[in-house]
């Protein structure tokens, strides 16, 4: 048997292991949080950029800068 069968045969029972498959399950979990906590903190700078583009009809230069 050559080398190559033998990665993909403990490859394939890596992932029947309980442990690989938690380990996936936390880190598809951990990459949901952060991809919805970049997107929350996104939303919030849109908003603020909005609210003082709406008061004072310019924004600061650090707000431009971080654009």
């Amino acid at each position: 048997m050559n080398i190559y069968n033998k990665a993909h045969e403990l490859a394939k029972e890596l992932k029947k292991l309980k442990e690989v498959k938690k380990f996936n399950e936390a880190s598809k979990f951990i990459k949901t949080k952060l991809q919805q906590k970049m997107l929350d903190d996104f939303a919030n700078f849109q908003m603020e950029a909005y609210k003082m583009y709406m008061s004072e009809g310019k924004l600061s230069p650090e707000m431009e800068e971080k654009i």
